[in-house]
Parts: structure tokens; C-alpha cells; sequence
């Protein structure tokens, strides 16, 4: 994907008909494109806190999309496209990867057979590629990147038959921005945010990425629209609850029927997404009784990459869980192994020199990772193979590292036991818990008795205006989060830390630990919570250096 086209080349070849060749090209251009404006993306959350991820996750989509398209069997169209397809749906990352694999499955039929690209079947792709999103959900909500993807098709539909392909291109790049302009017009959540749809604004920077290869320009660096545009996590692309349990997982077999897979699974819970096709269906939905939705689809095939996890002590997010660093089929280097094999060990994912050194001294064996740098699953699995253990007990210490930790059950060779923390410091307490001389079933219980009856917050920068949880938040302002909640935004830390505290229930508690992070010296660190004591008398307080970045104060209470 680094060797970008000559333009002229690329024009001469589009004016004969587009092959296989070209839509990767084009794609990649996208792919140029979404990579250069992935941190500000990042960055740009419902949650106003320096550690989104949607950016991430639709490369990642992307990634596995083209690698997929680079391995088809011939050039003509027909065949990479379908190739691409089933590339992004293996490797969908979040909701919005889902229903992008879903465009891209539309593109793909309606190029089923073709050896090139025509203006013609351009059009048809665009309109196939937006029905195939919309059938895919079981109530596809308006304001979301479905809407862009339909008025970008119809945008193009009402062309004259003549018209060019880079006309055709220049037209859906403008009806996608005007489309994703207007999505809080349609989606309340985005109009109390004051942003706008986070896949719907991925569609825009690939669509405008296939513009500039058809018409040979140059694939630098692209502005957004507008710099106040922010991206709607993946959740919203559906209808969410906050309760039960997040259950997702690939069906295969022969024959299988998508349209009733998906009406069954909708009986046995909500925000339901299942795509696929004959041979291979994805499942997700959101259900108070997982077994009851697995025995379902273990009729109708085998179960392949499980994963499933309680959302109570989450917030709508959960779904999201991708790494920020190494892409799909990226080779990482595995640490040599222990001579001899473990019964037990934890592995934990921690960034800050306090709070790794913690971690080891606690015996974990430490992956890198936090807010803003999320570890790859294969960077996990290498910690699992390192630590050489036939249990292996993974604190993700994230919500958007436990889909991650997930996948590494089908590349382990030993029992893989993911526990629920969200909290580098929340972790700490978890791994508390564990005892090697236990048996392996003991500690997973106890550590996560331990990780769920703690309560854990954070203060952090808003980087940038939004409402939250009914929350009004200003750039620049103090953010405390309590049990992943935005619960407060004040312009003194001090206000902060106390607004936190006491929505995590330091009047009912024991023991408040708080972690300072790398910007804090420890004089800060100790004055500030002085304060805080002052409030809470009978509250105990330990200050530790925790080092990490990005969050001034992590903090349990006991």
C-alpha cells in the first residue's frame, strides 16, 4: 500500500474500464487517507477524554479488507471485490467495521461476474453497497453511516447516463459530506454531543480517497470537513442497552440462512447485527442469556471466535476493543519462553513506569498499553506464550483492550481466563486476588469478585466541548469519571478529584487509592488529596506513583 500510482496512469486505465486493480487502488487511496486523519479521529469521541479509538478500528477493518483483496485469485473486478468482502467481514472491528464490511458485500454482489468497473456499475455499486448496510440491522437507525451511504446513492443515481467516472465521484464526495453534516439533524445522541457520525465520516475520506485516485491527484493529507466535526463511537450505529451480556461470534456451515439466523437471534436479545453469507455468518447481540443465542446458532453450523462479556459495569463503548498499534498480520516478535511451564500466571496490560513496575513486582507479566495505545492481540498472545503458563489470567485494564484479549483464546494453547477490568488501577486490585497455589477456577472467581465489587475513577483534559451523561463539558476543563461515567467537568482539579470521589462513594468506603500519573509531582499529588481528606475524615487515602499518561489521578475505593 505504499506504492501509490502514477496519476496519469491510473486516469488512462479508468477511461477503459476499472479491473481489480484499480479498486484496490482506489481503497487504498482511502486507506492513505483514513490513516493520516486517525489520531485527530481518535482523539474526537462522544467521550470528550484523550483515548477514542473509532479511527483505529475502521483501519483496521480496512486493513483486513485489502489484505484479503491482495491475495484474490484473479484481477477481473468481480473477484476482488468479493475477496475484499469476506476479508472486512473476518475482520470487522466494531459495529461501524461490521456495516462497512456490509458496503463493501453490496459492492461485491453487484460486481459479481464483472471484469471491470463502468460508470453504470459504479452507480448500481454504490446503491447495492447501501442496501446490503441497511438489511444487515434489525433496525437500522437514520443519522448513522447508513444514512450517508444512501444519499450518497442517490446523489449519483440522479446523474445523466453520460456522465464520467470522476464525475460520478465528485458528486458522492459531495453528498457524503452534505450527508454527514446533517446527521445530528437525525440522531439525538450525536445533537446532545454536538458531533457527527463516526462511520458516516469514514465513508466521506474513502469516498473522496477513490475520487483523488480516479482523477490522479495526490493522496496527502485531507482537512476534515470541518475541524468541529467529532466521531460517534461504533456503538451508535445501533440502538444499545447498557445491561446483560455483549456476545459475539462467526457461524460457518453450507446454506446458511442470514434473514433467519437474524429474526432468531432478535427473539433472544437486542442491538442485533447479523451479517454473512452461505458460508460464513457474523454474529453480535446483546442478551441477558448468551447460552441460549450460541445453542441457537450451534444448529445451524460451528461457532468460531467467542467472545463474551458483561456489560453492567460499562457504558455504551463496550463494543469497541482495538488495538492502536500493530495491524492485522503484523508479525510480532515472541520473547523467548520459561523452561519450565507454570500452572497459573497473570498477564496485564499497563502503561507507566509506577504502574508496571507494580505489576511485576506483584509477579504479572506486563503487555504496554493504555488509553491512546492499545495493545494488538498479537502482542498479548506474545506475552501468553511467554509467560508458558497452562492458565493464563489477562487484566485488559481497558475497555478497549477486552475484545482484543478475546480473540487470543483462539490462538493459545492454554485456558485463557479474560477478567473484567477497566482500570490500570482497578487491575491492581483484581490481581490482589490471585493466589498461584489456588486452583485456577478459585482465582478467576475471586479476581473477579475482586475487580467487580471495586469502584474505580479518573481525572482527565476535555479535549474539546460536548455534553455527556448530561453532563456539559467545556475544552480545557477538569473531567472526573466514576465507574466509566462522565460525572463532572470543573475548571479546578481540585473539584475534580472531590466530584469523583464522591460519586464513587467515599462516604460509604474504607480506603482511596490514588495513582498520580507523570505530569504530577508528588507534593501535588499529596496536597490534593489533603483536601480530600478534609471532606472525608474517616477515610483512608494512599498516594502512589502510577506514571501514566493522559490521567492526572486514577483512583479505587475499597
Amino acid at each position: 500500500m505504499d506504492d501509490i500510482q502514477d496519476g496519469r496512469e491510473v486516469q488512462e486505465e479508468t477511461l477503459s474500464g476499472c479491473d481489480g486493480r484499480s479498486l484496490m487502488g482506489a481503497l487504498e487511496y482511502g486507506y492513505h487517507l483514513l490513516a493520516a486523519n486517525k489520531e485527530e479521529i481518535n482523539r474526537l469521541n462522544v467521550f470528550p477524554v484523550p483515548d477514542g479509538d473509532t479511527g483505529t478500528n475502521m483501519l483496521l477493518t480496512l486493513e483486513a479488507a485489502l489484505q484479503a483483496g491482495n491475495q484474490a485469485e484473479s484481477t477481473h473486478a468481480g473477484d476482488v471485490a468479493q475477496a475484499i468482502y469476506r476479508g472486512a467481514l473476518m475482520g470487522a472491528r466494531g459495529n461501524s467495521g461490521v456495516i462497512f464490511s456490509q458496503c463493501l458485500r453490496g459492492i461485491a454482489d453487484a460486481l459479481a461476474g464483472a471484469e471491470t468497473i463502468r460508470v453504470s456499475g459504479l452507480v448500481r455499486a454504490l446503491r447495492s453497497a447501501a442496501d446490503s448496510a441497511y438489511a444487515a440491522l434489525q433496525e437500522p437507525a437514520e443519522g448513522t453511516m447508513l444514512t450517508v451511504s444512501r444519499d450518497t446513492a442517490e446523489a449519483c443515481e440522479a446523474l445523466p447516463a453520460d456522465a464520467e467516472m470522476q464525475d460520478v465521484l465528485a458528486t458522492a464526495v459531495a453528498a457524503a459530506e452534505r450527508s454527514v453534516a446533517r446527521t445530528p439533524q437525525l440522531l439525538a445522541v450525536l445533537r446532545e454531543a454536538g458531533v457527527v457520525d463516526a462511520g458516516g465520516q469514514a465513508l466521506w475520506l474513502l469516498v473522496e480517497g477513490a475520487r483523488r485516485y480516479v482523477s490522479g491527484e495526490s493522496v496527502e493529507q485531507v482537512e476534515l470537513p470541518t475541524s468541529e466535526r467529532a466521531l460517534l463511537p461504533e456503538i451508535a450505529v445501533v440502538t444499545e442497552t447498557l445491561y446483560g451480556y455483549c456476545t459475539g461470534f462467526l457461524v460457518s456451515g453450507t446454506g446458511l440462512d442470514v434473514m433467519e439466523m437474524r429474526h432468531a437471534v432478535a427473539e433472544r436479545g437486542d442491538s442485533v447485527v447479523v451479517v454473512g453469507d452461505e458460508d460464513l455468518v457474523r454474529v453480535h447481540v446483546h442478551t441477558e442469556n448468551p447460552g441460549a443465542v450460541l445453542d441457537l446458532a450451534r444448529e445451524a453450523g460451528n461457532l468460531h471466535r467467542i467472545e463474551i462479556f458483561n456489560m453492567d459495569d460499562q457504558y455504551e463503548r463496550a463494543q469497541s476493543a482495538l488495538a492502536d498499534g500493530d495491524l492485522p498480520g503484523i508479525e510480532v516478535a515472541l520473547p523467548e519462553a520459561p523452561v519450565e511451564t507454570r500452572e497459573q500466571c497473570v498477564v496485564a496490560v499497563a502503561d507507566g513506569e509506577g504502574l508496571k513496575d507494580i505489576y511485576e513486582q506483584m509477579g504479572a507479566r506486563v503487555v504496554s498499553g493504555g488509553p491512546t495505545m492499545n495493545p494488538s492481540t498479537q502482542e498479548i498472545h506474545a506475552a501468553i506464550v511467554a509467560a508458558n503458563a497452562n492458565h493464563v489470567f489477562i487484566l485488559p485494564n481497558d475497555k478497549n483492550v477486552i475484545l482484543s484479549a478475546e480473540q487470543t483464546r483462539d490462538l493459545a494453547e492454554c485456558d485463557i481466563h479474560v477478567l473484567p477490568t477497566y482500570s490500570m488501577a482497578q487491575g491492581i486490585g483484581a490481581l490482589f486476588a490471585f493466589q498461584e497455589e489456588s486452583d485456577p477456577s478459585e482465582n478467576d472467581a475471586a479476581m473477579r469478585d475482586a475487580a467487580e465489587s471495586m469502584r474505580y475513577g479518573s481525572i482527565t483534559l476535555a479535549t474539546r466541548d460536548a455534553t455527556v451523561d448530561g453532563v456539559h463539558v467545556l475544552q480545557g476543563q477538569w473531567l472526573a469519571l466514576a465507574q466509566g461515567h462522565v460525572c463532572a467537568a470543573e475548571d479546578e482539579l481540585e473539584s475534580a478529584l472531590l466530584a469523583a470521589v464522591t460519586r464513587m462513594g467515599a462516604d460509604s468506603s474504607e480506603l482511596l487509592s490514588c495513582y498520580f500519573g507523570v505530569d504530577v509531582s508528588e507534593d501535588e499529588a499529596q496536597t490534593l488529596v489533603e483536601q480530600v481528606q478534609a471532606t472525608f475524615p474517616e477515610l483512608e487515602i494512599e498516594v502512589i506513583y502510577g506514571g501514566q499518561p493522559h490521567y492526572p489521578y486514577l483512583l479505587t475505593l475499597e
